[in-house]
């Protein structure tokens, strides 16, 4: 049987175990499930729950990603090309060049300079960072099968992490409000005042959404910088 990786251990364990590790907190609270889990007598229960979570999470990342208004308090997803045509990476590398000696590879892909980016109307600004999506898909599983994408799969790994963490806090967060609420319409008084569990659920997210930001940037960064150099690698081995 082949051990978690890197990517299965932060994408969808940890922030798994982070989940259910807050609802048995919150449980403790407000008793709102019977099933109680004792950690340190029950490991394979618990570990097969955090895994499953977990997955849940990684799964509904996707859809969220896909909602503007998540992106926006999240700012968890920037679009790949713009990362690129913001960042250094655009202005260190010629673009004729790159259309070059890319161009056998991803035929589909059009670089612009970062100057010309910038000069271009809405539409093709669109246009350009629709492109750059479908050249990173490209070039990260070219280079995962050239075995050549160590650190972009690090950082990866890493904004899964933070990604799916802050997904984790929002929905421990979201239940906390809600329990508080039906303890004051039902005058019970729960164990923990949520006064005590808001501020923490926000520096946590705040936290989360900063790492995750720069952790998806380091990886278009490490992305881009290691296909590059190794279509320099390929023309220079064919023009030599």
């Amino acid at each position: 049987m082949n051990k978690l990786s890197l990517y299965d251990t932060l994408g969808m364990f940890f922030p798994g175990a982070m989940l259910l590790y807050g609802l048995q907190s919150i449980n403790k609270n407000w008793n709102f499930y019977i099933l109680q889990i004792e950690w340190k007598e029950s490991l394979i229960p618990v570990a097969l729950a955090s895994l499953l979570l977990g997955a849940i999470l990684f799964a509904f990342s996707f859809f969220l990603v896909k909602c503007k208004y998540f992106r926006k308090v999240s700012q968890l997803y920037k679009p790949v090309g713009e990362i690129y045509y913001k960042g250094d990476v655009s202005t260190l590398w010629d673009a004729e060049f790159l259309n070059t000696i890319q161009g056998k590879q991803h035929k589909k892909v059009h670089f612009y300079s970062k100057q010309a980016y910038m000069q271009s109307d809405d539409t093709q600004k669109q246009n350009a960072i629709r492109q750059q999506e479908d050249l990173y898909d490209y070039a990260y599983y070219l280079l995962e099968h050239e075995g050549k994408n160590g650190s972009v799969l690090s950082n990866h790994s890493l904004y899964f992490f933070f990604r799916q963490s802050f997904i984790a806090v929002a929905i421990l967060a979201l239940l906390s409000v809600i329990l508080s609420l039906v303890s004051l319409a039902t005058h019970v008084d729960p164990n923990c005042s949520i006064w005590g569990i808001l501020p923490v659920s926000i520096l946590l997210l705040l936290l989360f959404s900063w790492l995750g930001q720069h952790y998806r940037k380091r990886m278009v960064h490490n992305l881009y910088w290691s296909y590059f150099i190794y279509l320099e690698k390929q023309y220079q081995t064919i023009n030599p």
